[in-house]
């Protein structure tokens, strides 16, 4: 009876947030023109000044406005927030640190980020299969099928806590008959049904693969490519919504245009970290929030003509390197030497302690043998000093409670 009721309340929360992103395009229709005239970083500035007790009276010179962060914003988190607001939602992350964050969103908000994402992604008509840490059976239960389909509103949902060859079968045999589709999953959970496809001699066709919320790795992107025969669009964004970019076709990433005012601070050699000054959010509005997120810039013009910043790869946050005592890694450069360089891994994870020591968890292919180890040992020496870590093999990765497959975890 607890799995019916747990159903029922999936079912009906699908239909909600389905009338609900309806709702939003019809107010996108009404009010967007009249919005994005008046949005601007002086507009916003001077609305801060204002309204916002923690940013009373600095007027709309950004150099007025110091850097903050999450620890700002948990320390005086009052402070930030315009009670005038009846109409709010409130959002949470954990953040790869691991640090709980509460913030509140406007309907503008809302509606921003929906408008946005619909314009990059183009999925207004699609079938749209997620796979992307939906709860859709209660908590220990074992489901037969590891999918369930919305009727009447085209979308499918695929459990990312209930992941197995046989559970994959079936999905790939429903999508198999369905038509018009496109897949939206973070990079880890489209990797994984690329590789089952692959693995097992499955055609399955997308019209486009959206992926968001994790890192995404070149590895991954050849994977799904090649399994789904389509086109990987990565979002890249963050639950406090204040800087958004978009992969292009060529790689790289670009600033979404009017979706906040983005500032790229110094931080180390070529690496740069990503603050952000929401333009869409009036009940907790963020001025220039650092993400602590890392970028490295692409010196040359992107072939696709974006004359704006040209991003060639996201590392992460500072959080994600390692220190080795002689010097200092970034921890994708291990993570993709995983993929590259070693043999016969299906995931791995690295979790680091508060010694700075290291487990690298991997989840191994069934032909994994003695010689794949010793060259899984090698490929982890040439990155770290002996001693620093140690291999655990395990037969899956540890997920975030939103289902996330975060790479490095800190313990």
């Amino acid at each position: 009876m607890d799995d019916i009721k747990f159903i029922i309340r999936f079912y009906f929360k699908k239909y909600i947030d389905f009338f609900t992103r309806r709702l939003f395009c019809l107010i996108i229709s009404l009010f967007w023109g009249n919005w994005i005239q008046n949005t601007s970083l002086e507009n916003t500035l001077s609305y801060c000044s204002g309204k916002i007790k923690f940013y009373r009276n600095k007027g709309n010179d950004i150099s007025k406005y110091r850097f903050i962060d999450k620890r700002d914003v948990k320390g005086s988190h009052l402070d930030f927030i315009n009670n005038g607001y009846k109409i709010k939602h409130k959002g949470s992350t954990a953040g790869t640190s691991g640090t709980p964050f509460s913030f509140l969103r406007d309907l503008r908000c809302m509606v921003a980020e929906q408008h946005f994402q619909n314009l990059y992604f183009g999925w207004k008509n699609k079938y749209r299969v997620v796979f992307r840490g939906e709860r859709i059976f209660r908590s220990g239960y074992k489901p037969h099928k590891i999918y369930m389909c919305i009727p009447f509103i085209k979308e499918m949902y695929i459990s990312s806590y209930h992941i197995s060859d046989a559970g994959l079968e079936m999905a790939v045999k429903k999508l198999s008959r369905i038509k018009n589709k496109c897949l939206w999953a973070y990079p880890s959970t489209a990797y994984i049904l690329a590789q089952y496809c692959i693995k097992n001699n499955k055609d399955i066709h997308f019209d486009f693969v959206a992926t968001s919320s994790e890192m995404l790795f070149d590895w991954q992107i050849e994977a799904i490519e090649k399994a789904f025969k389509c086109q990987v669009k990565d979002w890249y964004g963050q639950a406090e919504r204040v800087a958004a970019l978009y992969r292009c076709p060529n790689g790289n990433y670009h600033e979404v245009p009017n979706y906040s005012h983005i500032e790229f601070c110094k931080y180390n050699g070529s690496l740069f970290e990503i603050a952000g000054t929401q333009y869409h959010n009036r009940i907790m509005p963020l001025v220039r929030y650092n993400t602590h997120d890392l970028v490295e810039f692409n010196e040359t013009e992107c072939p696709c003509g974006n004359k704006g910043i040209n991003i060639k790869v996201i590392h992460g946050r500072i959080g994600d390197f390692i220190h080795t005592g002689t010097d200092t890694k970034t921890a994708t450069g291990l993570y993709c030497a995983f993929f590259k360089d070693a043999r016969r891994i299906n995931g791995a994870q690295i979790c680091i302690d508060k010694d700075n020591k290291i487990v690298v968890k991997i989840v191994r292919e069934e032909c994994f043998n003695e010689e794949d180890e010793q060259l899984l040992i090698k490929t982890i020496g040439s990155h770290l000093p002996e001693g620093m870590f140690r291999i655990q093999y395990v037969s899956c990765l540890e997920r975030n409670p939103s289902g996330k497959l975060n790479y490095v975890v800190h313990k």
